[in-house]
C-alpha cells in the first residue's frame, strides 16, 4: 500500500477511508485553530527543518548504518479486506516487508497488528448519522515507523533508459504536522498552562504529564537548558543637580562686602551650575529562567547599579585671596544679603574650603515574563512582579581660617572650622507591569522593553552642622554651621506614591550558537524624588538667633522635589540555552 507521510495526504483517499482519520481531526482541530506554536530552544517563533544532506547520507552507507538518527515518526494506515471476490472496492493488496532493522527495533511486522477500536471513537463523538460500514473491509490498527532516509536510486524509463538519476539535493525533513512526534516531549503551544493545554502526540487534552513522574513537575524548572543570562557595561548619565552658590570671591577692599551676591564684582567659584552629571560605568545583570516547555512563562530577575557620581571642589588663600560663602541673614529687624569670610588678606589667615558630593543609584527587579502574541520570528510578552530603586546623593562643605581681626566675637588668633552636610535617600517599592518584546531575523535580534513602576516612595533628609573653635587647647564644638542651625538639623522624611518609568532598546548580533553581542539605549526615570539641592534651604536663608528660637524659623527644614532621571547606552553579551 501507499505509505502517507503527511497529515493531510487522506484528502485524495476514497471517502469512507475518511471516516478512519475524522476523530483524529476532531481531537487535533482546537490546537491547530487557536495554538500559537513557539519553536523550541534557542530562538521561540523561530523554525528551523531538519536537513540530511548527502554527505550524512554517504557516510552513513560507508559505515553500514541503515538508520538515520533523527526522530520524526509516520503515521501508517494499512486497510485489507477479508474476501478477493468482493467487487465494491477492488483494492490491490500489496505486501509490506519491514527491514530487518526495524524488527530488531521492535516494531511488528503487519501480520500481527490488531483492529483499531474506533467504535468506542465515534460514539463519543457523534458525526451525525452513520453510514453502513463496508462488512468487506476489515481495519487494521496502527503502528509508528521509523524514518529511514533514502538510498541513491537509479530511475528508468522506457524514453531514456541510459539515463541515470541521483539524488544529489539535500533532502529537507519538514514538519509533517502535529502528529509529529510520539514521544510525550511536551507542549507546543501557549494555552492554558503545561498540565492541561497541549496539541502534541501523547499531549491531548487528557493527560499532559504523559506518564511522567511527580517529581518532574519540579525538578523540569531546574533544567540547565531553560537558563538563559546577561552581563552589560552601562554606559549613564544622570539629570544632575543644581546647587546654589555656595562658594564665592569678590574685591579685597571690603571685608564686609567680600563676596556677597549683591555686590559688583562678586564671582561663584562652586554652584549656579549643574553637576553631579558626567559620564559613568555602570553595570547590569539579569538571570532567567522558563517555567514551561513552550517558552510562554519566564521568571527574570535583574540588578543594575550607575556607578558613583562624584564632585569635588576645594582651593586655598594661596589660590584666590578673598574668600566667601553667601547666604541671606533674616536675624531681626531685617533680612540683607551676608557672607561668612574664609579669607581675606590682613584679617583671616590660613583659609580654605572644599565642597564634595556623591550620587549613587541602584535598582533591582523580579517579574514574570507572560507570551501575549508571536508571529513571523516575534514575540510580545507581558511583564509584572516587583520593582525597587534607590536613589543616594549626599554634600559636604567644609571651611577653615585663623582669624586676625579683633573686635568680632571670635578671639584673634583663633582657628574656627565650619562644616555643613546634606544627604538625601530616596526609596522605592512597588509592583510593575509593561510589556517585553523580541525579534529575530537571521543572526541579528531586537529587543525591547517598556514598563512603568508604581508603589511606595520613602524620601529621607539627614542635616548636620559643626562649628569647632580652637583658643590655645582649648576647643569648642557646636552642632551648628553656616546653613544647618536647630532650625533644620537632624532627619526628616516622609512617603508618597511615585512611578518609575522605564525604556530599554537593544539591538544583538549572534557570535555563537548560544551567545549574542548586544548594544542598546537605556532610560529610567524616578517621580517626585529628592536631591541633595532639595535639602538645602532655596535662599540660603539664615536666622542666627536661635537660642531660644525666633520667627522666621530658617533655614527651612523641608524638602523639595522633582523628577530624577537617568540614561545611557550599554554594551553586553547575553546568553540563551
Amino acid at each position: 500500500m501507499d505509505t502517507k507521510t503527511s497529515f493531510f495526504g487522506f484528502l485524495p483517499m476514497p471517502l469512507f477511508r475518511m471516516r478512519l482519520y475524522l476523530p483524529f481531526c476532531l481531537l487535533l482541530s482546537p490546537a491547530l485553530a487557536q495554538g500559537q506554536v513557539r519553536s523550541k530552544k534557542p530562538d521561540r517563533a523561530v523554525y528551523q527543518p531538519r536537513v540530511i544532506t548527502p554527505v550524512q547520507i554517504a557516510e552513513l552507507q560507508d559505515s553500514g548504518q541503515d538508520e538515520f538518527a533523527f526522530s520524526e515518526f509516520s503515521r501508517v494506515k494499512t486497510v485489507s479486506r477479508d474476501d478477493a471476490g468482493s467487487s465494491k472496492n477492488p483494492i490491490q493488496l500489496v505486501d509490506t516487508e519491514l527491514e530487518d532493522q526495524a524488527l530488531r527495533a521492535g516494531i511488528p511486522p503487519l501480520s500481527q497488528l490488531r483492529p483499531l477500536p474506533l467504535d468506542d471513537i465515534e460514539s463519543a463523538f457523534p458525526l451525525g448519522r452513520q453510514k453502513q460500514r463496508d462488512s468487506g473491509i476489515q481495519q487494521v490498527g496502527n503502528t509508528e515507523i521509523k524514518l529511514i532516509p533514502p538510498k541513491p536510486i537509479q530511475l528508468t524509463s522506457p524514453e531514456s533508459s541510459d539515463h541515470n538519476h541521483d539524488i544529489s539535493e539535500p533532502v529537507v525533513m519538514e514538519s509533517l504536522s502535529p502528529l509529529h512526534d510520539a514521544r510525550y516531549d511536551g507542549c507546543d503551544s501557549c494555552g492554558s498552562n503545561d498540565l492541561w493545554s497541549c496539541d502534541s502526540m501523547g499531549c491531548d487534552g487528557i493527560d499532559c504529564r504523559s506518564g511522567r513522574a511527580w517529581h518532574a513537575l519540579v525538578a523540569d524548572h531546574f533544567k540547565t537548558d531553560r537558563w538563559f543570562a546577561s552581563a552589560e557595561l552601562m554606559l549613564m548619565w544622570r539629570k544632575g543637580d543644581r546647587l546654589p552658590a555656595l562658594v564665592t570671591t569678590g574685591p579685597d577692599t571690603d571685608i564686609s562686602t567680600a563676596g556677597r551676591l549683591d555686590t559688583t564684582g562678586t564671582e561663584i567659584l562652586f554652584g549656579e551650575q549643574r553637576t553631579l552629571n558626567d559620564l559613568r560605568a555602570g553595570g547590569r545583570f539579569t538571570l532567567g529562567a522558563w517555567l514551561d516547555n513552550r517558552e510562554c512563562q519566564g521568571l527574570v530577575g535583574r540588578y543594575w547599579f550607575a556607578g558613583r557620581e562624584s564632585t569635588h571642589y576645594a582651593t586655598n588663600q594661596n589660590e584666590t585671596p578673598v574668600i566667601a560663602r553667601p547666604f541671606l541673614n533674616l536675624t531681626p529687624p531685617s533680612a540683607t544679603q551676608d557672607n561668612f569670610v574664609i579669607a581675606f588678606p590682613g584679617a583671616r589667615e590660613n583659609g580654605r574650603i572644599s565642597v564634595s558630593g556623591s550620587s549613587d543609584v541602584m535598582g533591582a527587579d523580579l517579574s514574570i515574563h507572560q507570551f501575549l502574541y508571536g508571529k513571523y520570528g516575534g514575540t510580545i510578552d507581558l511583564v509584572y512582579g516587583y520593582q525597587f530603586m534607590q536613589l543616594d546623593e549626599d554634600l559636604s562643605i567644609s571651611s577653615g581660617f585663623t582669624n586676625l581681626l579683633s573686635g568680632s566675637t571670635t578671639p584673634v588668633g583663633a582657628i574656627v572650622d565650619v562644616t555643613d552636610s546634606f544627604e538625601a535617600i530616596n526609596e522605592f517599592h512597588g509592583a510593575q507591569i509593561g510589556f517585553a518584546s523580541r525579534y529575530r531575523e537571521g543572526c541579528w535580534s531586537f529587543n525591547s522593553l517598556l514598563k512603568f513602576g508604581f508603589g511606595s516612595l520613602n524620601r529621607i533628609a539627614k542635616r548636620r552642622g559643626t562649628t569647632s573653635t580652637t583658643v590655645g587647647i582649648d576647643t569648642t564644638t557646636i552642632n551648628e554651621g553656616l546653613l544647618v542651625n536647630n532650625n533644620n538639623s537632624g532627619r526628616y522624611s516622609d512617603r508618597t506614591f511615585g512611578w518609575i518609568p522605564e525604556l530599554d532598546l537593544s539591538l544583538g548580533y549572534r557570535i555563537s550558537s548560544n551567545l549574542d553581542a548586544t548594544f542598546g539605549y537605556h532610560l529610567i526615570a524616578m517621580t517626585d524624588a529628592v536631591q541633595v539641592s532639595g535639602t538645602i534651604d532655596p535662599d540660603l536663608a539664615v536666622n542666627t538667633d536661635t537660642t531660644p528660637p525666633t520667627d522666621p524659623l530658617r533655614p527651612s527644614p523641608e524638602m523639595r522635589f522633582g523628577t530624577f532621571y537617568l540614561q545611557g547606552i550599554h554594551f553586553g553579551l547575553q546568553y540563551g540555552y
